[in-house]
C-alpha cells in the first residue's frame, strides 16, 4: 500500500497532518481538498495525524452465484456442443481429440473464469486519526498512540459525515490519565509527573491541561503551587526540564482561586519557570501588576518585561467598535507590564492594514485619535 503525505497538485493541498494512500484517493474518486472541506478531520490534522487507508478484505460479491451458475451453463452448453458436431461430422471415424476438446476446454475456460472474478481484490476504505504516525517494515503508514474512531467510507458522502476525531482523542487521552491518576493523591502532582505511563503516552504536555480535582484545578496548576525543598528540587528541575520541549501546554491557565499560572510564577520569582515560558504569549489581567510590582528582584523584573503579554482590547475596540472596550484598552496602557508604544504601532499597523473592512466611522476614529495620542 502506497502511503505519503500528500505533495503534490494533483492531490490539490498540502497538510502536514494527512496523510493518504495514493489508490484510495483515486478509487473514492475525491482529492484531498475535498477530505478537509470537512471541519473535524482539517482541525484534526492540524494537531494530531489523520490518515485514509485502503485494507484488502474478503468479501461475498453480490452475483457470486448467478455469474457462477450462467458460466457453468455456458461451458456446458459450448462443450456438449463441440462434442456433438464432432460426433456427427466425422461418424463412426471421429476422432476422440475433438471430443476430448470439448469436454476440457470449456470448463477449464470455466475455472480461469470464475477463477479471475473470485480473485479480483476488494479493499475496504476508512479514515482514522491518531497522535502518532509511523512507517512500518512493509512500507505503510500506521497510526500509534491514542487514537479515535475509525470511519469506514465509501463515498464523499461518508467522508462529510465523520466527526469528532480529535474530540474522540482528548476524550481517550483523559481516560487514560484518569486510570493513571486513580493511584495517587491528587496534591502528590511530582509522583504523577513521574509516572511511566504519564511519561510515555503525554510526551505532547496534554496532561497538563488535565483536571485532576473536583474544583477543576489541572495538574499545570497544581505544578506550580509545589514550592521546591532540598528533597523534590532535583525532580521539579527535572519537570521544568522535560516541559521546553511539550508542545500542547496551554500556559494560561488559572487556578479554582483565579490565580493564573504566570501570577504563581511571579510571585515565586521562580526564575527557570520564567525561561521555560519566556515564548509564550499571556492574556493579560490587570493581576498580573499587582505580582509584577511585589517582585523584590531587579533583575529578574527586567525579565519579566520582556514576556510577550496580549493587550487585546485595543484591536477589539477598533474591531467592533465598542466605546467600553476602548475605556478598558485605556486602562491596560497604564499597566508597568505594557510597551505603550508597541501596542499603539500594532493598533495602527492593523488598522490601516483593515480600513476598507472597518471604515471611518465616528467610533473608530475617536478611538484611533485617543491612540494616538497615547504615543511617547
Amino acid at each position: 500500500m502506497q502511503v505519503q503525505k500528500i505533495q503534490n497538485n494533483y492531490y490539490n493541498q498540502n497538510f502536514r497532518g494527512f496523510h493518504a494512500d495514493r489508490n484510495a484517493l483515486k478509487e473514492l474518486n475525491c482529492r484531498t481538498g475535498d477530505i478537509l472541506r470537512n471541519r473535524s478531520i482539517k482541525e484534526c490534522a492540524d494537531k494530531y495525524e489523520v490518515l485514509l487507508k485502503r485494507k484488502k478484505i474478503n468479501i461475498a460479491k453480490p452475483y457470486d452465484k448467478f455469474i457462477t451458475g450462467v458460466l457453468a451453463s455456458v461451458s456446458g452448453i459450448i462443450g456438449g456442443g463441440i462434442g456433438l458436431i464432432s460426433i456427427m461430422g466425422a461418424g463412426s471415424e471421429a476422432s476422440f481429440l475433438p471430443v476430448l476438446a470439448g469436454l476440457t476446454i470449456p470448463p477449464a475456460l470455466y475455472l480461469l473464469g470464475t477463477y479471475l472474478y473470485h480473485s479480483k481484490p476488494s479493499y475496504q476504505y476508512s479514515i482514522q486519526a491518531g497522535k502518532k504516525i509511523n512507517t512500518n517494515a512493509c512500507g505503510k503508514k500506521e497510526l500509534g498512540g491514542t487514537l479515535s474512531r475509525e470511519f469506514i467510507v465509501a463515498d464523499n458522502l461518508d467522508i462529510r459525515n465523520i466527526h469528532s476525531l480529535g474530540e474522540d482523542i482528548e476524550k481517550n487521552d483523559y481516560d487514560k490519565f484518569l486510570d493513571v491518576l486513580d493511584n495517587y493523591d491528587s496534591d502528590d502532582v511530582i509522583s504523577i509527573l513521574k509516572d511511566k505511563k504519564i511519561k510515555e503516552e503525554f510526551k505532547d504536555g496534554e496532561h497538563f491541561n488535565f483536571s485532576v480535582d473536583a474544583d477543576d484545578n489541572t495538574l499545570l496548576t497544581k505544578f506550580f503551587d509545589i514550592i521546591p525543598t532540598k528533597e523534590n528540587q532535583k525532580d521539579y528541575n527535572n519537570i521544568l526540564d522535560s516541559m521546553k520541549d511539550m508542545k500542547k501546554i496551554n500556559f494560561n491557565q488559572k487556578d479554582s482561586f483565579g490565580i493564573s499560572v504566570l501570577e504563581k510564577i511571579l510571585n515565586a520569582e521562580n526564575r527557570k519557570a520564567l525561561n521555560l515560558v519566556r515564548d509564550f504569549e499571556f492574556e493579560y489581567s490587570p493581576e498580573l501588576d499587582s505580582a509584577y510590582e511585589n517582585i523584590s528582584d531587579e533583575n529578574f523584573k527586567l525579565s519579566v518585561k520582556d514576556l510577550k503579554i496580549k493587550f487585546s482590547h485595543a484591536i477589539d475596540a477598533v474591531r467592533i467598535d465598542s466605546a467600553k472596550a476602548l475605556k478598558i484598552a485605556i486602562k491596560e496602557f497604564d499597566s508597568p507590564l505594557c510597551d505603550k508604544n508597541k501596542e499603539v504601532k500594532n493598533l495602527l499597523d492593523f488598522y490601516h492594514s483593515n480600513t476598507r473592512h472597518y471604515g471611518a466611522s465616528a467610533g473608530v476614529m475617536q478611538v484611533m485619535e485617543v491612540f494616538e495620542n497615547e504615543r511617547l
